[in-house]
C-alpha cells in the first residue's frame, strides 16, 4: 500500500497551477500568466504532464513580495533567474 506523502513531507514546495496563480497575483486572465511567463518575470514551470505544468511555491511567493516591495520589472527578471539557478543547484545537490 502506498502512502500519501504532503509537500511537507519530501521538504519540496508544492506546485501552483495557473487558476492560483492569476489569483494571487490579481490577474483577471489566463494570458496575463503567459505574458509574465514569457516576459521572464515568473520562473520556469515544472512539467508535471504533457500538458500540465505548476511553479513551486516558494519561487511565486518570492517573485510576489518582490512586487509588492516594488520591484521594477527588470529587478524581478534578474530576480527570477537567480530563482532558476537556485533551482538547478538544489537538484544537482539532490543528484549527487
Amino acid at each position: 500500500m502506498y502512502q500519501k506523502l504532503s509537500a511537507q513531507d519530501t521538504g519540496l514546495a508544492p506546485l501552483l497551477r495557473k487558476p492560483t496563480i492569476k489569483n494571487l497575483f490579481g490577474w483577471k486572465s489566463n494570458t496575463s500568466v503567459d505574458n509574465a511567463l514569457r516576459a521572464g518575470l515568473l520562473p520556469k514551470p515544472v512539467k508535471i504532464s504533457e500538458r500540465c505544468w505548476g511553479l513551486p511555491s516558494d519561487e511565486v511567493d518570492v517573485v510576489l513580495k518582490a512586487k509588492v516591495a516594488g520591484q521594477t520589472d527588470e529587478q524581478i527578471k534578474s530576480l527570477v533567474k537567480r530563482l532558476e539557478v537556485a533551482r538547478t543547484a538544489a537538484f544537482e545537490r539532490l543528484a549527487a
